[in-house]
């Protein structure tokens, strides 16, 4: 083996090392809170709960705007070129139209779904001043029914979801974008864009009977539900019997959520790729 070899795989080792390290470092210092709803629409990081009825949910009270986003962000260093490159977009198109601000902006909701934000801090600071830019949310929702797994539940929220263009503004390039040292505050009622998204995820599975009773059946349990004769009778398939909390059963999930993005510097040069995993576990709505 040549000297020159051995000092390319020396110099290839430590460069790879290095920015495993530094990849390593940069992501420990990211601190992810899921902020789950729970009864009465209030943040409820203990108890998140799925529901039934979908339809149109706001996902920002007010639309993202590039230029509001480029003015908070200009505030927190990240330099013009930076900015340019970011948004792809030219400055003429960012003005304000009209003397009020656009609506809210919604987002179609399919049955059974959860909703939550995210409270994150980028702690990084001194030498690795470097900016957030989570790009995709992937989810992995799992349950287990009386002993048995369900089919697990899975997809990705992207950069472009709670797309502001119906609501007066644009779409925004990323999910979050948290400046060194700093944090982003959800808040469901906050105009700050980089701050008010809400993440809705629909489709979970869950157990649904009512399909299997038979007219008379569901009399009955309507019956049982408002203290009058229980049921006696027992069969197979369609003509089984089921309790009343056995009909409709939305079962407890652990969803676990995977980050996914970069950081880059204030001039707008990308140093490490990033990604971070959180879980949080549902409850029945009760």
């Amino acid at each position: 083996m040549s000297k020159f070899f051995l000092f390319f795989c020396i110099l290839f080792y430590t460069s790879c090392q290095w920015e495993s390290d530094s990849r390593s470092v940069l992501s420990s210092n990211i601190h992810v809170v899921v902020a789950p709803y729970g009864p009465e629409d209030k943040i409820k990081p203990s108890k998140p709960f799925i529901l039934t009825s979908g339809g149109h949910k706001v996902c920002r009270p007010s639309p993202f705007r590039f230029r509001d986003a480029k003015n908070i962000l200009k505030d927190a260093g990240l330099e013009q070129n930076a900015l340019d490159l970011l948004f792809n977009i030219e400055e003429e198109g960012t003005e304000e139209v009209g003397p009020t601000r656009p609506g809210a902006v919604r987002v179609q909701v399919g049955e059974n779904w959860l909703k939550f934000g995210l409270w994150i801090a980028n702690r990084n600071k001194g030498k690795n001043n470097f900016f957030l830019v989570i790009e995709n949310i992937i989810f992995k929702a799992t349950a287990v029914y009386r002993g048995e797994p369900l089919r697990p539940h899975s997809g990705n929220v992207d950069a472009g979801y709670c797309d502001s263009g119906s609501g007066g503004g644009e779409i925004a390039p990323f999910l979050y974008l948290i400046p060194p040292n700093s944090k982003s505050a959800y808040s469901s009622i906050s105009n700050n864009p980089l701050e008010n998204l809400t993440i809705y995820i629909d489709g979970f599975p869950i157990i649904d009977r009512s399909n299997e009773l038979s007219f008379t059946q569901q009399q009955r349990l309507q019956r049982l539900a408002e203290g009058g004769q229980g049921l006696t009778e027992g069969s197979q398939g369609r003509n089984q019997i089921y309790g009343s909390d056995e009909i409709r059963v939305i079962p407890d999930y652990t969803v676990e959520l995977t980050l996914i993005g970069y950081f880059m510097t204030k001039s707008g040069i990308q140093m490490a790729p990033f990604s971070k995993r959180v879980k949080f576990n549902t409850s029945q709505p009760f």
